[in-house]
């Protein structure tokens, strides 16, 4: 059977057509995983800048200590031990923090948090620091 050629035309329009609005689909839905991806690349590394890694975090927060931005140093801290529970340095800058801003009770839970999971640092890192505030919170 012999089709008109018209109907031949418009059969073959209307595949073009369908291989158009095929790879239009195809490039549509390949953009859409490609925002996607960029979305979650860009979530995951203001994740991690705000939570640093370990040799960055210290140099931040050691510096917002330094300089006295001790807020701004606790919230650093916060973030981290929220990302990383049993961080010891989010709770020796914490501690060393509260200890700067007098609030005694509250640093020395920190140093004590810090020597729980570090007991090595007791000598030199936090019995300093606590017992300095035990005597801060005695004379009180």
């Amino acid at each position: 059977m012999e089709y008109p050629d018209s109907m031949v035309k418009q059969l073959k329009i209307i595949k073009w057509l369908l291989i158009f609005i095929t790879a239009s689909v195809f490039i549509a839905a390949s953009s859409v995983a490609f925002v996607a991806l960029q979305s979650i690349n860009l979530v995951e590394s203001s994740l991690a800048d705000s939570s640093c890694d370990e040799k960055s975090f210290r140099d931040k927060v050691s510096n917002l200590v330094d300089e006295g931005k001790l807020e701004e140093a606790i919230k650093l801290a916060n973030e981290r031990i929220k990302s990383y529970p049993n961080d010891e340095d989010g709770y020796w800058y914490r501690g060393k923090a509260y200890y700067l801003q007098k609030k005694w009770q509250t640093a020395i839970d920190d140093f004590n948090k810090t020597e729980e999971l570090v007991p090595s640092w007791k000598e030199q890192y936090t019995e300093p620091y606590r017992a300095a505030a035990q005597s801060k919170l005695a004379n009180r």
